[in-house]
């Protein structure tokens, strides 16, 4: 075991691991069938990553993402990738703005949608790379730039981009340095016939289905603000239909906007929090030299060119750590300590993306799940 102390105490652990499971279990409520998935994707976001979705479509994959915003009660949008989008469709750009007083003109930036907590990238394989390429500075920086001056994005920010699968027709696929930038794939599962027969009995009868969860991060925390909320939105939509002074409305307005401001950042510092908690775990020697030993082991293929032609580098180690971290402090009565078993379940999700294999493995039909798994029980 490590000489290090952790730098969190039970607390923090309880804390995370309660908030965690209580997060989970909402978007469980709405996205039915993917439990395994669900924690993966919250895994990667509490360790400060990114997340590549791929799957056929009508999976629920963006009914996650927006499942996930809710219930952190974050921010979001989504951008629908085709052919013809371009980067300043979504970075945003510099438009001339012309004062109606003096009628001076001058450039004002406007910006675009990855200005938000939780952006979803919609199939990201059907924009040309050029425009897939506008998402690299923001993911691996968290700050945009846009004619030479830089933007910074506020935390958390998380991205969430789908895929369809590869051979689908009008897809671009996404090159080594983009699929780098995520801390994980992920397939999204197609739901078994149980599964199936509850979605159905839920999105096909009359009644209208609320499909997105409450929010449930810091629920108890801010129980008065959202009391207040709620009573504020339901006098001003009475006020408005019985056409009162706009004075007594934009009052109420403006406290609703106060409390929003506010509860965005209760929620904002418990992630901040959250994600400080996972760092705060120390991973044991035995876990480190895992990581090294996959890494490394995974190099050794690409220089003696057996099936691999790109292999995964620094960012990869970093991803298989954190999620061990996160792992290991959901575990029962977690001592915050970081061991072989936590890194394991996240091995293929963090590796096989980064993992580029040459014309050798595919005439032997060579899959970088098998090659990733040969190194994981100790071949060389």
């Amino acid at each position: 075991m490590s000489d290090e102390q952790p730098e969190l105490d039970f607390e923090d652990i309880r804390t995370f691991s309660r908030d965690f499971r209580a997060v989970k279990a909402e978007i469980a409520t709405t996205v039915k069938g993917c439990d395994d998935l669900i924690e993966r994707v919250l895994i990667a976001f509490f360790a400060g990553g990114h997340v590549l979705l791929e799957g056929d479509p009508g999976l629920g994959k963006t009914l996650l993402v927006k499942c996930l915003a809710r219930t952190l009660g974050l921010n979001f949008r989504r951008i629908q990738f085709t052919p013809d989008l371009m980067p300043a469709d979504i970075l945003g750009t510099e438009v001339l703005v012309e004062e109606k007083v003096t009628g001076a003109r001058d450039l004002q930036f406007r910006p675009g949608p990855i200005f938000t907590n939780v952006l979803l990238a919609d199939e990201i394989n059907r924009a040309t790379p050029k425009t897939q390429s506008a998402l690299l500075e923001a993911m691996g920086e968290f700050q945009v730039t846009v004619f030479g001056r830089r933007y910074t994005l506020d935390p958390p920010f998380f991205v969430i981009a789908t895929q369809n699968p590869i051979e689908m027709e009008g897809t671009y696929p996404l090159p080594e340095a983009q699929l780098d930038r995520f801390f994980f794939k992920l397939i999204t599962p197609f739901p078994n016939s149980a599964v199936l027969s509850e979605i159905l009995d839920l999105t096909t009868k009359n009644v209208a289905y609320e499909a997105l969860p409450q929010p449930i991060l810091c629920k108890d925390e801010l129980q008065d603000n959202t009391s207040e909320q709620e009573r504020l939105r339901d006098e001003i939509n009475v006020l408005t239909k019985n056409d009162s002074p706009g004075d007594q409305i934009d009052e109420r307005q403006t406290r609703l906007e106060a409390l929003e401001i506010e509860a965005i950042e209760t929620r904002r510092l418990r992630i901040e929090r959250m994600r400080q908690t996972v760092r705060g775990a120390v991973p044991t020697p035995d876990a480190v030299r895992m990581v090294l030993r996959l890494i490394e082991g995974l190099r050794r293929r690409k220089l003696d060119r057996k099936f691999v032609d790109y292999s995964p580098g620094p960012r990869a180690a970093q991803a298989l750590l954190l999620a061990g971290k996160a792992n290991s402090l959901l575990k029962e009565d977690s001592p915050g300590y970081t061991f072989p078993e936590d890194i394991q379940p996240n091995v293929f999700a963090a590796l096989c993306h980064r993992l580029i294999l040459n014309f050798e493995a595919e005439a032997q039909q060579k899959s970088a799940e098998a090659i990733v798994n040969e190194i994981l029980n100790g071949s060389k």
